[in-house]
């Protein structure tokens, strides 16, 4: 990848990364103060990642003919879209259909970000990618405080109107300076079923459903659960929320910036190691009664875990994918993995009506229970 590119896409990225930070911070504060309950924000996720889940395999499909920085730059303007128009809609429903493009977007940009990256640099790919997905989560940290920042001096509205300016500007500069690579000969038109189905074969098609897995217990540890876990256990205020949720970012961040060049050398036992780690963790965090112990405790799950199984993911991921369909393998892989985010949504909020800690157990339990999948890579 020219330095040009790389210095216009790591730009990208980390105004992306900021106004995500802003959003979610801002966006579970900002539905229950709409009254809108717990499930009912668990619905709403939900249903976003099923309309994500078709977008995101069209798109990758799409790239693969037309090249990637039409579908990233998009995404980046999707995005910026959903935030922007949040504040003026107040229902489930007109929030739902925001999430879902918001989703749509992000998942697109996910896909496109991580081909992208392999493609400019695929020897170099465990190293590149954690140094651009950890600038972006540093990033994310950035973006929380500075939600926090206008949220006291002016309003939640403020901040999505916020996020969404930037993400403006965000896709506008990539337009503008992102030289793309000429775009391969694809393997030819496909009907509808050949693009939606799971037709994945061999290890892409067992990562895929060890990635459904993992998303389930995203899903149930975070989104919305986390934020109003903290509040309603300790008693946190909103400023010390965020604050949790900077370091939240940071613990993702800073190992990945460093992890590329070791993860290469025995990527499974890091995966299974990773794994260990962040489901004790999470297992752990609500049987501890004091904050001052449960959050690093809790914090652990990223700087143990996640931080160091994503990047060993995705790059097995690509390593799999077909060459001239890469696009489409890649997406349809993550879209069907990321249906796991809907099962761990929805179970998230009726596990926390049940017990508060309950998210986080269940969602530590899933991850141990992974780590046999794993193990037969």
């Amino acid at each position: 990848m020219r330095r040009r590119n790389i210095f216009v896409f790591f730009v990208a990225v980390s105004l992306f990364g900021l106004t995500f930070g802003i959003y979610e911070i801002s966006i579970p504060f900002y539905l229950q103060s709409r009254k809108i309950s717990f499930p009912r924000m668990g619905d709403i996720f939900a249903v976003s990642f099923l309309f994500a889940f078709l977008m995101r395999q069209y798109a990758g499909y799409l790239s693969d003919i037309f090249g990637r920085r039409p579908f990233f730059s998009a995404a980046l303007f999707l995005s910026g879209l959903g935030n922007f128009c949040t504040p003026f809609f107040n229902t489930v429903g007109t929030q739902m259909l925001l999430k879902s493009l918001r989703e749509s977007a992000f998942g697109v940009k996910e896909t496109m970000q991580s081909v992208i990256l392999y493609e400019g640099a695929e020897k170099e790919f465990l190293n590149t990618y954690g140094k651009n997905r950890g600038t972006e989560w540093i990033f994310q940290a950035a973006g929380i405080f500075l939600a926090g920042i206008i949220t006291i001096r002016f309003s939640l509205s403020a901040a999505f109107f916020t996020s969404g300016i930037i993400l403006f500007l965000a896709t506008a500069l990539f337009w503008t300076f992102f030289q793309a690579a000429p775009v391969k000969e694809a393997a030819g038109r496909r009907s509808a079923r050949e693009i939606f189905s799971f037709d994945l074969t061999g290890k892409l098609r067992y990562l895929t459903i060890i990635y459904f897995i993992l998303n389930i217990c995203t899903g149930l540890s975070h989104g919305p659960t986390m934020p109003i876990y903290f509040r309603e256990r300790f008693g946190m205020s909103l400023a010390v929320i965020a604050s949790l949720m900077v370091a939240h970012r940071l613990s993702m961040g800073f190992p990945m910036l460093f992890a590329g060049r070791l993860l290469g050398k025995r990527p499974k036992l890091f995966y299974l190691t990773a794994l260990i780690f962040g489901g004790f963790s999470l297992i752990l965090t609500p049987f501890i009664p004091r904050a001052s112990i449960a959050i690093p405790v809790w914090l652990a799950h990223d700087l143990l875990g996640a931080s160091i199984y994503i990047p060993i993911h995705n790059y097995l991921v690509q390593k799999y994918a077909g060459e001239d369909i890469r696009g489409l393998h890649v997406s349809k892989s993550f879209a069907y993995g990321s249906l796991g985010m809907v099962v761990g949504f929805l179970l998230s909020g009726y596990l926390y009506n049940f017990n508060i800690g309950a998210p986080f157990f269940a969602a530590g339990a899933v991850a141990i229970l992974t780590c046999f999948l794993v193990a037969r890579l």
